[in-house]
């Protein structure tokens, strides 16, 4: 892997936009591995970890944004099914 850094939860939360409850939940989970860091007492995780996680939730925000504009009814323009406006002077 190109990045193999490890950083802290404070440091994680700020790159994934989270707040440190958040990542912890997200951690113990599973949804993003970790491990201990030297002294045994905190964790650390990967930034590759971090980047392809935010990717994936990017990726699934994406899809879900999708899936509501194909869902949603126009009611305006040439592909409504209201009736034509008619304006009388």
């Amino acid at each position: 892997m190109a990045d193999e850094r490890y950083v802290d939860l404070a440091e994680a939360a700020v790159q994934l936009g989270v707040s440190p409850t958040a990542l912890i939940q997200l951690l113990d989970r599973g949804a993003l591995p970790s491990r201990l860091s030297a002294d045994g007492r905190s964790r650390i995780v990967l930034t590759s970890d971090l980047d392809a996680h935010r990717d994936a939730r990017f990726a699934f925000r994406q899809q879900l944004s999708q899936q509501a504009r194909e869902q949603r009814n126009p009611t305006y323009g040439p592909e409504s099914s209201t009736a034509d406006v008619v304006i009388v002077a």
